[in-house]
C-alpha cells in the first residue's frame, strides 16, 4: 500500500522479501556476540524455528535450546502447551533452568475465552521482577535473568521502561505519575542510539511525539483550545 511504501522510505530502510533478515534473528545474534563474555555462559531459551540458524551463528559460545530436528519433538509439545498461560511459562522458565531467553517480537497475546488481555504475552510472563530485557529488534527479545549477570553490566544494557507492543501501558504510567516524561524520552534516545532498529525506533519516536501532543492539548486551557470547525453543521 502507499502508506506502508511511505512508511519505509520514512525511515530509509528497504529490503526484500528474501532478506536474512526476515527468516533469521541475524541482529540478536550480533548482540549475543558483543555480549558473550556476560552472556554466553548462561542456560538459554529459544524458539525451535530458529535454533538452526543460532547453531550457525552462535555456535560454540551459546548451546541452543531445540532446533527443528525430530529429536526436540517432545520439548516442542511441551513449550507449545505452556506458551499460552504465563504462570506456567514462568514454572516452565524455571525447571528448565533457563537465564537466557531468546523471545520472537511477534506481538503473542493472551487469550481466555474470547477475551485478548491488552498487553503482550512477555509482560506477564517474563516479570521484571526476575528479568531485564537487554535487546530488542523487530524480530525478537534478548531478556536474561537479573540475578545471573553481574549489577555494573545490567545497569548498562536493561531497558527499564520500554517493552515491545507495551506502550499503551507505558502511557498509563507516565499519567499516572509512576514514570517520569524524561525519562522516558531518555530510554528512548538511548535505543535509537544504541540498538537503532528502523521498525523499533520509528514506532518508539513516532507514539512518544503523538503522547506528548495528547499531554499538551489535554493540559492547554480551555480559552486557548481552538475552537472546533463546523463547515459541515453550515449545510
Amino acid at each position: 500500500s502507499w502508506k506502508m511504501g511511505q512508511f519505509f522510505r520514512e525511515q530509509k530502510y528497504l529490503r526484500t522479501l528474501t532478506s536474512p533478515q526476515m527468516v533469521a534473528p541475524a541482529r540478536v545474534c550480533a548482540f549475543l556476540r558483543a555480549e558473550k563474555t556476560a552472556l554466553s555462559g548462561l542456560p538459554m531459551f529459544n524458539s525451535y524455528n530458529w535454533g538452526g540458524y543460532l547453531d550457525y551463528a552462535l555456535y560454540p559460545d551459546y548451546r541452543v535450546f531445540m532446533d527443528g530436528r525430530y529429536l526436540f519433538a517432545g520439548l516442542l509439545k511441551r513449550t507449545s502447551s505452556v506458551e499460552k498461560h504465563p504462570g506456567r511459562w514462568r514454572s516452565f522458565m524455571d525447571e528448565m533452568g533457563v537465564d537466557l531467553a531468546l523471545l520472537e517480537n511477534n506481538g503473542h497475546m493472551i487469550r481466555s475465552g474470547r477475551d485478548i488481555f491488552w498487553r503482550a504475552f512477555d509482560a506477564y510472563a517474563m516479570p521484571r521482577a526476575d528479568w531485564a530485557l537487554v535487546y530488542w529488534d523487530f524480530q525478537g527479545l534478548v531478556l536474561v535473568r537479573r540475578a545471573k549477570v553481574p549489577d555494573a553490566w545490567l545497569k548498562r544494557h536493561e531497558f527499564r521502561l520500554l517493552r515491545p507492543r507495551d506502550l499503551r501501558h507505558l502511557g498509563l504510567r507516565i499519567l499516572s505519575g509512576g514514570v517520569r516524561e524524561t525519562d522516558v524520552a531518555a530510554e528512548i534516545d538511548r535505543y535509537v542510539r544504541e540498538i537503532g532498529d528502523p521498525v523499533e525506533s520509528y514506532a518508539l519516536t513516532r507514539w512518544f511525539q503523538e503522547f506528548r501532543k495528547g499531554l499538551a492539548a489535554g493540559q492547554a486551557k480551555p480559552q486557548d483550545r481552538k475552537p472546533a470547525r463546523r463547515q459541515a453543521a453550515q449545510f
